[in-house]
């Protein structure tokens, strides 16, 4: 739709899922009524106790619509209509199924990270998630579709296909999607939905081109993430911690398995 603007799309066939926590941000508030005319509905559900019993509430609505694309998005998330666009355009031209957008997260220690994840052996022999540190290079240019074994819920675009096929399999569940104890009792519900899938040979993509603004004590995006490279380029090796290490390796050395 050449000439088009983003915001007047119509063809998307995409429902907007809104899962709102504790905290709706005015942020987040503005960047859906930008948007709001491009989705062909909007199902909205707030966060109980458990998040993955509502993240699965706004599954089973959307498989009530006729609707190929959901896209649930987090109240805390700053988008804008090129967002959307982009990421339903790649899908729909490369074929993926599950494909998120880049954004990032942060510990109270200051330590900013993509929500990109790579499952790697620990010492001790088990599987442990790891996000990687540099994985948008050394001048943090970002644009490349990354697959991973993992990525956060914040804002993912899902195919009715993939829920339906991971919904049949894992029917006989409480929790058919998301969960938090899916795999093992340390996994989040988004990283078990991510997991359930690709066990079902579904693969997990992020679009690295498509940032987003994470609402935390501050909006947490790719220009703070540059600045905590930067912070650790200053920074010897003994001063970098052995996960901080491991995460540089991570999908930057093509560590992922399929």
């Amino acid at each position: 739709m050449a000439g088009t603007a983003p915001k007047d799309r119509r063809d998307l066939d995409v429902v907007l899922a809104s899962c709102s926590g504790n905290q709706y941000h005015a942020a987040f508030g503005s960047s859906k009524d930008r948007c709001r005319n491009m989705f062909n509905e909007i199902l909205h559900a707030v966060s109980s106790p458990r998040i993955a019993s509502t993240r699965n509430h706004l599954v089973e609505g959307f498989l009530k619509t006729p609707h190929k694309w959901m896209l649930m998005v987090d109240s805390d998330m700053v988008f804008d209509a090129t967002d959307v666009v982009t990421l339903i355009d790649t899908a729909e031209a490369d074929g993926h199924h599950i494909l998120g957008g880049l954004y990032f997260g942060g510990a109270p220690d200051g330590h900013v990270f993509p929500q990109i994840y790579a499952l790697v052996e620990g010492e001790d022999g088990h599987q442990a998630l790891e996000s990687p540190t540099g994985c948008g290079g050394e001048e943090g240019v970002w644009g490349d579709i990354l697959e991973c074994h993992a990525t956060g819920a914040g804002f993912l675009l899902v195919s009715r296909w993939a829920l339906e096929t991971i919904g049949e399999k894992y029917k006989d569940m409480a929790h058919q999607w998301f969960a938090e104890s899916g795999h093992t009792s340390e996994y989040g519900e988004d990283v078990t939905f991510c997991l359930r899938a690709i066990d079902l040979g579904i693969k997990i993509h992020v679009h690295t081109g498509v940032v987003l603004g994470h609402c935390k004590q501050a909006v947490l995006d790719d220009q703070s993430y540059a600045e905590y490279l930067g912070k650790l380029a200053h920074m010897t090796k003994e001063q970098i911690s052995r996960e901080q290490l491991v995460r540089a390796k991570v999908l930057t050395e093509g560590d992922v398995e399929n």
